[in-house]
């Protein structure tokens, strides 16, 4: 059977776009739609709310919604947004947009290196239809099993993924059930915090605008013509909305002094392995910048819902933090923004020690 095209995933891994408005029953009640025990693991912008015990650690930073018991087990959860459209149906076929977006998924997940279904099945999730698939495939030479459940709530679709190394993944089923009882979906999207205010007393580069506030030790500068998130908590950046691609910074807090960005891509890397279909890494370059410092840059592609991306992550240690600028676009459009995103890394400054 031919698999639909269909129209690209929202960009996953940096625009977090963000409007708060909640307009669901949990969110109107004056009660806190958190439930005891659990905590956010949930990006601004998003048509979801995922909870995940306090004992877990949460991990939103690549700009996918998310937490993790333990790094070195992959006990981890996702859940993700997918903006799916077939563009054309086989004649005679009596399908919803539904069952398309399985099929193209499903091909998605059989490419995977070793890849062996365990089970399947139609369920729920929050109400909605929704299918299930558990799975094996080999990432880093090591098997990992999956559990992913696929959902379409409000005209929009949702992957959920548990992955874990295959010898610890029974180990938080129990958790992993509970999660997914308390995914809530609504009509408006998460914002987890207040908007940020962009400081007027800045020395700003010619043709260049200010990202960000003074809640973060960095100026990060974008060309005029990009469009910034205002409205987002995070430093984010898109060229238009025909074109989406973007570039984001983000902090991130080591768990002691001695995290290296090596030891830092070593973890990120493992999470988008565990993560992102097709991941591979293309390149890395120990010689780059960022904001005048020593940096790291790694490039790699990935695949979602049948759509090609590319990446550039430039990862810099500056002080007691590491800092990590992304660039990512669809493949046919990551050539076009590179002078731009150099500029962007180029006129970053950080304020203070």
């Amino acid at each position: 059977m031919k698999l639909t095209k269909y129209i690209r995933l929202r960009v996953i891994s940096l625009t977090l776009v963000a409007i708060f408005a909640l307009s669901a029953l949990a969110g109107c009640s004056g009660v806190s739609e958190i439930p005891e025990g659990f905590q956010y693991a949930t990006c601004n912008g998003e048509y979801f709310r995922l909870f995940v015990p306090t004992q877990w650690t949460v991990n939103t930073v690549s700009g996918v919604s998310g937490a993790y018991v333990s790094q070195n087990t992959g006990n981890t959860v996702t859940m993700r947004e997918v903006s799916f459209t077939p563009l054309e149906a086989q004649s005679g076929e009596d399908k919803k947009p539904f069952d398309y977006f399985v099929e193209a998924h499903r091909a998605d997940i059989e490419t995977l290196r070793d890849f062996e279904k365990v089970s399947e099945a139609n369920t729920t999730m929050s109400g909605y239809r929704a299918w299930e698939i558990v799975y094996t495939a080999k990432v880093s030479e090591k098997t990992h099993k999956f559990r992913q459940v696929l959902s379409k709530a409000n005209d929009r679709y949702f992957i959920f993924t548990y992955s874990a190394l295959e010898n610890y993944y029974d180990a938080v089923v129990e958790d992993v059930d509970e999660i997914l009882a308390e995914i809530l979906f609504y009509n408006t999207p998460y914002n987890g915090g207040e908007h940020k205010k962009i400081p007027t007393d800045v020395d700003i580069p010619e043709g260049m605008k200010l990202v960000s506030d003074d809640t973060v030790a960095f100026r990060f500068f974008a060309p005029d013509d990009w469009t910034v998130d205002e409205k987002n908590e995070s430093c984010v950046v898109y060229f238009s909305e025909s074109d989406r691609s973007n570039v984001s910074i983000l902090p991130y807090m080591p768990a002691d002094d001695q995290t290296t960005v090596e030891q830092y891509w070593k973890d990120t890397e493992l999470y988008y392995k565990n993560n992102l279909v097709s991941y591979k890494l293309i390149s890395t370059n120990t010689k780059a910048t960022l904001g005048g410092q020593d940096a790291v840059e790694y490039v790699y592609t990935y695949s979602v819902g049948g759509v090609n991306y590319k990446a550039m992550q430039t990862v810099t240690v500056y002080s007691t933090m590491i800092y990590s600028m992304t660039y990512t676009a669809v493949a046919e459009n990551y050539d076009a923004h590179l002078d731009d995103v150099a500029l962007m890394g180029e006129k970053l400054t950080f304020r203070h020690p």
